[in-house]
């Protein structure tokens, strides 16, 4: 993965975890929960192929 498209990852990552802590919903929560699951094996798995 590029520098640009991991930086845009990582951003996207951070906006959740704060959004994530200001949300009311549950569903929410749970929604971004699994989505930062997500974004942070894509990013472990790109960190393992360097």
């Amino acid at each position: 993965m590029d520098r640009e498209t991991r930086l845009r990852l990582e951003r996207q990552l951070e906006e959740m975890r704060k959004r994530m802590a200001t949300e009311a919903s549950d569903l929410d929560y749970e929604t971004q929960r699994y989505a930062i699951r997500a974004l942070e094996r894509i990013l472990a798995r790109d960190s393992e192929k360097k």
